[in-house]
Order: structure tokens, then sequence, then C-alpha cells
């Protein structure tokens, strides 16, 4: 095991890959091999200049200082400077990350919660301050990643900012643009709802917005929406989720009850499940997959 890791460690090429390789170590009590690491991390932090990489060996090293904290280790591997010297990197990287694209949006949406979690720990609580300042000049670029935009902006309001007329606004330009705009909506959801799901109950006017967003989708409109709109409501917990229902009902002067009234007859049932299906083939196979006749 020790050979191994010693291996994996050599070929590591990556600040994550190697930062998580040298958590394990430590982890595994190879305490003799920690210094000889922490130099190969130290060149390989150099080169590294992928902000995915950076980011999740930011946290990996975060979190080896909290375990040699907590088991009272303390080597010479120089943490402190390479976790400042991690982050100056992602920092200088941030502000440019809004135009990812959209096979890597979601890795990014988990890199920005990732690093909100990351910077709010005690012993990072400088940084969170410089963190939410490259946030802030992300959303100052443009073209933005709806999805990426919405998870930053969640981000921001998630740290007390009072940021839900930015919010609204953004959401907003979305859904009531052009219906090249609106195609985008559900992503902006989807990434508001990653970092902040509980800006949807506390504001008494989104839901609004939602709700007229749907009114104003057409049949295509809607159904390519779908499954990214699965997505996001996909976030919230089945209370939420009930609460959501119920002011949704609210607005069309029906109570949550009603929703579950009435009955479907065989061929509305066999569409349902049609529809069901064509979404959630939507969502793991892309648009490819022709949608189900009415």
């Amino acid at each position: 095991m020790r050979t191994l890791l010693r291996r994996r460690f050599a070929e590591s090429t990556g600040c994550r890959e190697a930062a998580e390789l040298l958590t394990e170590s430590f982890l595994m009590g190879l305490l003799d091999e920690q210094d000889q690491m922490g130099e190969h991390l130290q060149k390989v932090l150099a080169e590294d200049g992928d902000f995915f990489s950076l980011s999740g060996g930011f946290s990996q090293l975060v979190m080896l200082t909290e375990l040699q904290d907590l088991y009272r280790v303390r080597g010479n591997l120089q943490l402190e400077d390479m976790i400042r010297t991690c982050f100056r990197k992602i920092i200088q990287l941030l502000p440019f990350m809004g135009q990812t694209g959209e096979d890597r949006r979601q890795e990014c949406m988990e890199s920005l919660r990732t690093l909100y979690q990351t910077s709010g720990k005690r012993s990072c609580a400088e940084m969170r301050p410089v963190f939410l300042e490259a946030l802030e000049r992300m959303l100052e670029r443009s073209p933005l990643n709806p999805a990426v935009e919405g998870a930053a902006l969640g981000i921001l309001y998630g740290c007390g900012a009072d940021r839900g007329a930015q919010i609204s606004a953004a959401a907003r330009g979305y859904m009531q643009g052009t219906e090249e705009t609106r195609a985008k909506s559900a992503a902006f959801l989807r990434g508001l709802f990653f970092t902040a799901r509980d800006f949807v109950l506390v504001s008494p006017d989104f839901l609004k917005l939602i709700d007229g967003l749907l009114e104003s989708l057409s049949t295509e409109e809607f159904l390519r929406l779908l499954p990214e709109l699965r997505l996001a409501f996909g976030y919230f917990t089945p209370l939420e989720t009930d609460r959501i229902a119920s002011k949704a009902a609210a607005l069309h002067g029906k109570k949550a009850a009603d929703l579950l009234e009435g009955k479907a007859s065989p061929e509305e049932y066999a569409y349902g499940e049609t529809l069901d299906s064509y979404a959630r083939k939507q969502t793991k196979n892309g648009p490819a997959v022709s949608k189900p006749e009415e």
C-alpha cells in the first residue's frame, strides 16, 4: 500500500489529485512520507492552472490542516503557504469562470459552492471577502453561463448580502425576454437553487415570476425546458416541495389539496408517463431525443 501510494503520488500532475493523495496518506498514518510528498505538491501547485483542480486541491489542503489540528500532528509541510498560493491562483482565474461551457457548468457550480463552504471556515475567514469580490467581478463579465450566474448570485445571497432585487432582475431578464433568452431560464434557476434554494420560499414575488414564465411558454418551449426544470426543483426536499406547491396553488385561488383532486383518463395517464420518460432521457442523453407526440 505504501509503495502504491508513493507511485500514484509521484505520477500526480494536478493539485486536486495530489492533495487528495496527501490527505489519504495522512489518514493512513504514513507520516514519514508527508514532507517528501509536500515538496512534490508544491511543484504541482506551481504548474497547475486549472480552476477545477485548484479548487478541489484547496478544499483538501484546508481539510488536512484541520485533521492535523484534530490529531495534534504537525510536520514541515508548510500547508499554510500552499493554501495561500492555491487560493491566490483560484482568485486570479475565478472572474473568467462565468463563461464556462455547458460541458463543465455543473463542475463549476460545485467548485463555487465548495469555495464558499471552505472560505467560511474559521481558518479561512480572511479569504471570504476576497472570494466574494472575485465573484462580483465574474458577474460583471459577459456573456455569462446562466447556471453559473444563478449559482454565484445564490452564494452572494447566502452570505447575507441584500441580493433579492438583483436575483429577481436577473431572473426577469431570462424569463420575460425573447424565446432564445427564455430557453436559458431553467438553467438560471438550476444554478440559483443549487446554492440558495430557500430564496423561492422567502421571496413573496419570485414564485409569481416563475408562474408567469410557465404560463407564457408554448408547448414546445416547455418540453425543452422540462428536463432542466426537473433538475432545478429536484434540489428541494419533499417538505419544501409541498410548501412550493401550496404557494403555487394559492396563486390560482386553489389549495394544495386541490392539486390532488380529479382523475386522469387512461390516455392522459399514459401521456404523462411518456412525458416523464422523455424528460428523464433528455436529462441523461441531451436534446437528441425526439419529443413525445401529443
